[in-house]
């Protein structure tokens, strides 16, 4: 894609003032002032140690980056708006509320955590006579949950939320209108501050958005005229199943309940909708899945031939069999393996390491010792430069004490690149 024409999305979205609103001036350090303000309040209130108030007062902020992940998929490849909030004022503040509301979503039995755990509750689904699959998604969800919203949220759990926090109702309200209005970035030197919404990147969106939908998601079911038999929700998209003359009526309940949350649906063709990894079959019914690729999958995995560990490409291949043993009906194993098996071909691995990994995997299922994982105590996880032969005496070494993860140095190539542009420059213009 042009520089240009990424930018032109970026603007489009950045133009709209409902949400953004241009700065004249970096509000990094006022914004900064304000969270070690309210962290201090605290800490002489006793609602936070004094190691606490430490720990979360911030010195060093820098104002967020904001980018666009382009959506391939998508018609036009819109742009989805990303706000870079590591080390921003409010990052900490962020990661306080985060990590209290993160022990009160997720409690509603709606929510899913990954394809495996869909695949599994799907099998043993019975469809009512007559329902039929659809899927329903929440239009640009972070940007679009008013703030009232989760101020309401949060009165309305706060029986829950109190169990997990010293502050009280009021103050943790306070701190949490800070995060939503102290949401500001920068892109192309323009500073801009987010006045409707919630950032995606910030630590807080995620709870901020479940605690929301998990209200609506209430109150909406609770008014349907007919019984859902089944009701998931992976962040802003759902799966569920209604009556084949009831897919509007669903769809207008949930965009009747406000105005700035508004769902789209998609339904079934031919008994098949995809959901995450997942192609959900109907027949009759019950249920039968599929492992599921969308039309701009690349087939591009860890190449075999790339400076890493060679325990990440073994597991790369462990893991990928283990999907479709896991997510796919025995009937579509084999196309699935040959599928794999290709791709990974593709990807330089050698056809014997394939074969090899691949057998262990399925004899491992078969026996049904897949999933007996060995349950390790936690221990800290470091990163550190991928040093073929060093790197694998440092983690036997460290095993009993650290975890390390091997990464690939990219960063190599800046100084060498920058060094042979300005050798080429000098070498072209003598003067």
């Amino acid at each position: 894609m042009y520089r240009s024409d990424y930018e032109h999305k970026i603007f489009s979205l950045l133009n709209d003032e409902k949400t953004y609103r241009k700065l004249n001036k970096d509000p990094t350090a006022s914004i900064q002032d304000k969270v070690n303000d309210l962290f201090t309040h605290w800490q002489d209130q006793g609602y936070i140690t004094d190691e606490q108030g430490t720990w979360y007062r911030r010195y060093n902020s820098v104002c967020s980056k904001m980018y666009g992940l382009i959506k391939i998929h998508k018609i036009n490849r819109p742009a989805r708006p990303i706000v870079a909030s590591i080390n921003s004022p409010t990052y900490n503040l962020s990661k306080v509320f985060a990590n209290v509301l993160k022990n009160v979503v997720g409690k509603s039995g709606r929510t899913i955590r990954n394809a495996t755990e869909l695949v599994s509750k799907l099998r043993r689904i019975r469809l009512p006579a007559n329902y039929r699959l659809i899927s329903l998604d929440v239009v640009s969800l972070f940007t679009n949950i008013p703030n009232e919203l989760v101020y309401a949220a949060v009165h309305k759990r706060w029986t829950k939320i109190k169990k997990f926090t010293n502050l009280p109702k009021d103050e943790f309200l306070a701190g949490i209108k800070v995060v939503l209005e102290g949401c500001c970035f920068q892109f192309n030197d323009q500073f801009y501050r987010q006045i409707f919404g919630s950032p995606m990147g910030s630590p807080a969106s995620p709870v901020f958005a479940d605690l929301v939908l998990e209200i609506l998601e209430d109150d909406v079911i609770k008014k349907l005229g007919f019984k859902l038999p089944f009701f998931w929700r992976y962040v802003d998209d759902i799966l569920t199943a209604v009556p084949v003359d009831k897919v509007e009526e669903i769809v207008s309940k949930f965009n009747e309940y406000n105005e700035h949350l508004q769902f789209t649906v998609e339904k079934e063709n031919n008994g098949k909708i995809s959901f995450l990894e997942v192609m959900c079959i109907r027949e009759d019914r019950s249920v039968k899945t599929d492992w599921f690729h969308k039309a701009t999958w690349s087939g591009r995995y860890l190449n075999f031939k790339s400076h890493l560990p060679m325990s990440y490409k073994r597991n790369t291949v462990t893991l990928l069999a283990k999907k479709i043993l896991e997510l796919s009906e025995p009937e579509y194993h084999d196309k699935n393996f040959d599928l794999l098996k290709t791709t990974l071909r593709e990807n330089l691995y050698p056809v014997k390491l394939i074969e090899e990994l691949v057998k262990s995997v399925r004899d491992k299922f078969a026996a049904h010792t897949i999933d007996k994982l060995d349950r390790k105590e936690k221990l800290p996880i470091v990163a550190i430069p991928y040093v073929k032969g060093l790197f694998e005496k440092l983690k036997s070494v460290c095993k009993d004490d650290l975890l390390l993860v091997g990464k690939s140095n990219n960063n190599l190539k800046i100084p060498c690149l920058a060094s042979l542009k300005t050798a080429l420059r000098n070498c072209c213009n003598p003067n």
